[in-house]
């Protein structure tokens, strides 16, 4: 299934728009239950306009980073090549839907009633009238520019022709079929919102329905380690805003970066007025969490530059000038026509949205993975904080009168993580996958997640100790300690405490950590649990709280020497020395 390649062709045609209005092709689809509905017109496109603009754009981005003569032409006789192997598949595909199909409209929807859990997108054309030979012809352009196998789509229930319009979606068959047979169109807020708009080429509204307001409310309720002003706002917006409504010019046919405006309307007046000054305050706590960050991550990493205060008042005074204007029970924030920060966001994002393999290269140059580091010596620092206080590091696991394991080192380090709520919640006396403690199987812990792995389900843990090596069982379900610090005569410095496994598992599961033996087969081999999505090897953490990136060709002496605590080896101390 390439399903990802038809979203792609929809966001070409979104971006590639000219203004019309007629929104109402799609208020069939519009119910009370309605929580998205975006509107992109594609009755005419300029693809001239578009290169030029784009080669305007990356000019300029060229030279406001300095480049000389001789790269700036090099660069942009690439980008025209690109940009005429882009212009060869677009065209043919742009003339066939908006000219021999008629196709001048699309929709983007979410309705709460689909599916009430993952509130899935349903993306709608107008078919109505539409032939067989209609269907084949747009079956062979799919194929031929796309490489598309429509039937493919049809037989899986992903691309279903209902009544007067072409769907497709995410979860096909019986799910679409039944939600299409309960519609019942409603003049809901989306319809309204969408009076207010002008003729933009995207126009989109979010209407808070009561399904969605509840969702947000409980998914924020379990993030205690959100800053509490912060959490107010988000919870307020939840509770009194009924609707925000946005019309957005297309950015890649324009000279300059169009102004668009967003009105957010509130219950009441006094709401709105509320509501801006939460905001207003917001952005302080938004400052003031930033620096304390930056601060924590210097403690781990010395190499992290001070930013001057300066620096955080000038964003705070930036951030103060998208601040809304009050109009009567609306919000409306205006987005000024010369920002020179947008502009430049605009430029680079078209310049990467045209080409992946710019954004390919963006990430690259981040690795290894600072997310993933970040949640590693959160980790180290917990480990360090449960020793302090019980004189220990945690067990592998606790096990009960019989020796059966009960609860992982994860589980007891929660406290540590800010975490306390589910740690208490958790029946310890009881086996990880009791009757009780399996409801907690699916919770996301932030920290035991690494953003480039693959993790779903109950499988959501890319993090493991090296069982032995400081970590050993308890003797009892009371016992909260293993080894201490102090038993690691080859020094916290030159012994891993956590790795990176290339398949997650359950972060509950008190039998899931590798062994010695495992680590030794090296980082990601065909036979090995250890590695990462990160190219070129896996992030893990020394018991100092230090992170390190091993890359794929690490001798397997030298990971035996860093797996064990108190090993004596020489190639622990060098490799270490080394990086």
């Amino acid at each position: 299934m390439r399903y990802p390649a038809f979203c792609t062709l929809l966001l070409t045609l979104a971006v590639s728009a000219a203004p019309v209005s007629a929104q109402e092709t799609f208020a069939s689809l519009i119910t009370e239950n309605t929580a998205l509905f975006v509107h992109v017109d594609v009755k005419k496109m300029d693809i001239n306009a578009i290169k030029q603009s784009w080669t305007k754009y990356t000019e300029e981005l060229l030279q406001s980073l300095r480049f000389d003569e001789t790269s700036t032409r090099s660069t942009l006789s690439a980008l025209n090549k690109d940009l005429d192997g882009w212009d060869e598949v677009i065209r043919p595909t742009f003339e066939t839907i908006t000219q021999t199909l008629g196709i001048q409209e699309a929709a983007l929807i979410i309705d709460t009633d689909y599916d009430s859990e993952r509130f899935p997108v349903i993306i709608a054309f107008p078919w109505k009238g539409k032939t067989e030979n209609d269907g084949q012809t747009l079956a062979s352009l799919l194929e031929k520019n796309w490489k598309i196998d429509i039937k493919e789509y049809a037989d899986a229930g992903f691309v279903v022709p209902l009544g007067d319009f072409l769907f497709l979606v995410a979860e096909g068959g019986e799910p679409l079929l039944q939600w299409f047979d309960d519609l019942k169109p409603s003049e809901s807020d989306i319809m309204q919102a969408m009076k207010t708009l002008g003729d933009d080429e995207i126009k989109m509204v979010l209407s808070m329905t009561d399904k969605l307001r509840k969702r947000i409310l409980e998914e924020f309720a379990e993030t205690p380690y959100f800053p509490e002003p912060l959490l107010n706002i988000f919870t307020y917006v939840a509770r009194k805003v009924d609707w925000a409504a946005m019309s957005i010019p297309n950015p890649l046919m324009a000279e300059k970066q169009p102004p668009y405006t967003m009105t957010v309307k509130t219950s009441t007046a006094a709401d709105a007025r509320q509501l801006r000054a939460m905001l207003n305050t917001g952005i302080d706590t938004l400052i003031a969490s930033w620096q304390a960050s930056m601060a924590m991550w210097r403690t781990w990493d010395n190499n992290v530059p001070e930013m001057p205060q300066t620096f955080y008042e000038f964003s705070r005074g930036y951030l103060r000038t998208m601040l809304p204007v009050v109009e009567g029970d609306k919000l409306v924030f205006h987005q000024p026509e010369t920002d020179p920060f947008v502009e430049l966001y605009v430029k680079m994002g078209s310049v990467a949205f045209l080409f992946p393999a710019i954004e390919m290269i963006r990430s690259e140059l981040a690795r290894p993975n600072t997310a993933c580091m970040n949640n590693m010596r959160q980790i180290g620092i917990a480990l360090h904080n449960y020793h302090d206080v019980y004189n220990g590091l945690p067990p592998l696991y606790t096990v009960d009168a019989s020796g059966k394991p009960l609860h992982s080192w994860r589980v007891l380090i929660l406290p540590f993580l800010e975490q306390t709520a589910l740690y208490e919640a958790i029946r310890l006396d009881e086996p990880w996958d009791s009757e009780h403690n399996k409801q907690f199987h699916n919770r996301i812990i932030p920290q035991y997640v690494c953003p480039r792995n693959v993790s779903a389900g109950d499988k959501n843990c890319h993090y493991s100790v090296i069982a032995g090596s400081g970590f050993i069982p308890a003797k009892n379900e009371r016992e909260r300690t293993g080894l201490g610090i102090g038993n690691i005569t080859d020094g916290t410095s030159n012994t891993l405490a956590v790795v990176e496994v290339k398949e997650a598992f359950c972060w509950m599961d008190p039998t899931a950590d590798i062994t010695l033996g495992e680590l030794m087969k090296g980082i990601n081999t065909e036979d090995g649990r250890v590695g990462s999505n990160h190219r070129g090897g896996t992030n893990v953490i020394f018991f100092d709280a230090a992170s390190f990136f091993l890359t794929d060709d690490i001798p397997k002496e030298v990971l035996r020497a860093l797996g064990t605590p108190n090993g004596g080896e020489s190639e622990s101390r060098d490799w270490r020395r080394n990086r």
